[in-house]
């Protein structure tokens, strides 16, 4: 993980909407709505090539984002009858930079929690 963080520290890659603020705010929500969608395409499609895992955690995670695309559009559609909407511009790498700390601290985490609550994952009778 150190490589990596050190390869992204001299990088940037924010990414803008040059036409953000002339869009209206119905489009933002329906724009939001095709980037989950095409996200939730692109895993789904990933894991059917097995270019990625298609464990049942990684499926879910698709579906989150398919779902959510669904909330968003619905959202859209009643931002259509007045509303307000606020939005930020997102910076790839400080993403990935806090995502790779997260991946870290679970990593480091999951195994204390499994083994201080061992209890709690044992299957029960049913």
């Amino acid at each position: 993980m150190d490589e990596e963080m050190d390869k992204l520290r001299n990088i940037r890659m924010p990414r803008f909407s040059w036409d953000y603020e002339d869009l209206n705010i119905t489009n933002h929500w329906f724009l939001m709505t095709r980037a989950y969608l095409d996200c939730s395409k692109c895993l789904f499609s990933q894991m059917i090539n097995d270019a990625l895992n298609s464990s049942f955690f990684h499926a879910k995670v698709a579906v989150g984002l398919f779902s959510h695309s669904l909330e968003l559009f619905l959202k859209g559609g009643i931002i259509q009858a007045g509303g307000e909407v606020f939005n930020t511009h997102i910076d790839l790498v400080v993403w990935l930079q806090q995502l790779l700390l997260f991946s870290s601290d679970y990593e480091r985490l999951e195994p204390l929690f499994k083994q201080r609550y061992s209890i709690n994952t044992e299957k029960k009778d049913t």
